[in-house]
């Protein structure tokens, strides 16, 4: 119990579900046992209880003037940065940015968004349901797109086209490797052909098309640019009010998230979405 509380506690990115951290004690309690029972100490004792004294785990033994001894396996120190306020208020924006065009123009369900963590590399994080509907087409894929780029579109709406952050890297590398692929591979492009990865692939596929590739895969990104600026500029209300609520508490649950949407909109209206 004690180890189950400290990994609930102590987790940085949120964990849906009681699966996940019954695993994690499961793969921790046979190390601890294990150190434990090879301990000098307990070779003649009935029994051995594990604990947790602080950030460390102990074994203990009930026979009467053995005192309790610590185990390998302490818990890692806590981050000790702190975080300049303003860039607390980016990490919100940029989380509302997803969580607003996820839901509008994705059709996702947030289960959770944080802008608060102690890790130092990760400024904060959005959660989604499970996708109801893994199937994607032209039209739900300009959605797709706009939700990955909705950090980086809340930036820029916020504080200005010269003023978005380092932190938008990985949403436009997932966002160009989605639009690239369903274009080569998928046939979702402006042709029917299964294009190679780049011209030293050794799979097969055609390598003398890239050039048009790379041009629809461009309009696409154009589009959902567009589409998540658009959105944003005009949702700027329910970005402010989710930004609010993120500087107050650093993570929303669904129901939070739930009630903003609510008392901003009112109901959930998705934008017609415009193909390029």
């Amino acid at each position: 119990n004690a180890l189950l509380a400290h990994l609930q506690a102590e987790a940085t990115i949120a964990v849906l579900g009681a699966r996940p951290l019954i695993e994690a004690v499961q793969r921790v309690l046979p190390v601890l046992f294990a150190e434990a029972v090879g301990h000098a100490t307990v070779r003649e004792a009935q029994a051995v209880e594990l604990d947790w004294e602080g950030r460390r785990a102990v074994a203990r033994v009930p026979d009467e003037g053995v005192a309790p001894f610590p185990l390998r396996w302490p818990l890692p120190a806590k981050s000790a940065h702190t975080e300049h306020p303003e860039d607390l208020r980016r990490y919100a924006v940029h989380e509302a940015g997803h969580v607003v065009c996820g839901e509008l123009l994705a059709g996702r369900k947030a289960l959770q968004v944080c802008a608060r963590t102690s890790q130092e590399r990760t400024g904060g994080f959005v959660l989604w349901d499970r996708d109801t509907s893994p199937v994607i087409t032209r039209q739900r894929a300009i959605g797709r797109l706009a939700a990955l780029l909705g950090g980086w579109a809340a930036e820029r709406v916020v504080f200005g086209a010269d003023a978005v952050s380092t932190g938008c890297q990985g949403d436009l590398q997932m966002a160009s490797n989605m639009a690239l692929d369903l274009v080569k591979e998928t046939g979702l492009g402006n042709d029917r052909l299964f294009h190679a990865e780049h011209p030293e692939s050794p799979g097969p596929g055609f390598r003398t098309r890239l050039a048009d590739v790379e041009a629809q895969a461009v309009a696409w990104l154009t589009e959902a640019e567009s589409l998540a600026l658009r959105t944003l500029e005009a949702e700027r209300a329910l970005v402010d009010a989710l930004v609010a609520k993120l500087q107050q508490h650093g993570s929303l649950g669904p129901d939070a998230i739930a009630a903003v949407f609510l008392a901003v909109r009112g109901g959930e209206v998705r934008p017609e979405l415009q193909l390029a």
